[in-house]
């Protein structure tokens, strides 16, 4: 780059500088009305040059190129950052961790891993880690054959429970690519029905029972594109017991659940 500070000193210098070279001219360069001709056109040249070879800030700088510390650069290419209200939907199996009992004494019936399905509508502020959602889920299982003394062989076992919950999670999106995670509680209702009858149909038994429902849950989320975005995870929930004069449930259970979530 040229120097531009020596550009205005070295030209005033030359300028100066001419007048003394046109002394130097053969006298025959005066003009009739007393101005040396010879003079005026060397200074012309000297100052033409000057400017040609040092040329001024404003030259230099519309020359030269930009510098690259003023350009900004670029922004990386992030995977969409999902905010705003969501529709979810969710299949999950659900593994009971406790037996059915029968208070007369006659034992206890194993529970067998069973299926359920969720759907909740929620919200996703901007520039936040925290979504709220409402939650419906219904859940179903059976349990093993059992002979009761008294009543025969119960054959036809079930046992299933709707819950509506409140759930707060706190999700990160953006931990590797579209992966992130996410973890949440819940807390609600939860109205669950079981039915235990025999083969021969000479006995049925029906328990019924609302009460307090909570729930804890966790895993990893795959943004698909910008609106939809897959999970799958984990979750503990308990709804304490059910139970009548011949039958107690616990409805402890932990599921394992895969599904979607549309943002709009």
């Amino acid at each position: 780059m040229k120097n531009t500070h020596l550009s205005r000193p070295l030209t005033l210098a030359a300028l100066l500088l001419a007048p003394a070279a046109g002394a130097s001219a053969d006298d025959s360069g005066v003009s009739v009305d007393g101005t040396n001709s010879g003079q005026e056109s060397f200074v012309s040249m000297a100052a033409l040059r000057a400017l040609t070879v040092f040329p001024t800030d404003a030259t230099d700088s519309a020359s030269s190129p930009a510098s690259t510390d003023d350009v900004e650069p670029l922004p990386e290419r992030g995977w969409p950052d999902h905010v705003g209200f969501f529709f979810r939907v969710g299949g999950m199996s659900v593994d009971p961790q406790n037996a059915a009992r029968f208070l007369n004494g006659s034992g206890e019936v194993d529970t067998n891993t069973g299926w359920g399905s969720s759907l909740a509508i929620g919200y996703r502020p901007p520039d936040s880690l925290f979504s709220i959602e409402l939650e419906w889920m219904y859940r179903r299982f059976d349990t093993d054959d059992y002979v009761d003394p008294d009543s025969g062989f119960l054959g036809d076992n079930r046992f299933s429970t709707h819950t509506l919950t409140a759930n707060l999670l706190i999700e990160k999106f953006d931990i590797v690519g579209p992966v992130g995670v996410y973890a949440g509680v819940g807390i609600g209702m939860r109205l669950s029905d079981a039915e235990f009858s025999s083969s021969g149909g000479t006995s049925e038994t029906d328990v019924s029972g609302d009460g307090f429902f909570g729930q804890i849950m966790a895993g990893i989320t795959v943004s698909l594109d910008q609106n939809i975005q897959a999970y799958g995870g984990v979750r503990w929930s308990d709804g304490g017991t059910i139970e009548d004069d011949t039958i107690r449930l616990d409805t402890e259970s932990v599921s394992i659940e895969a599904g979607l979530r549309f943002f709009f």
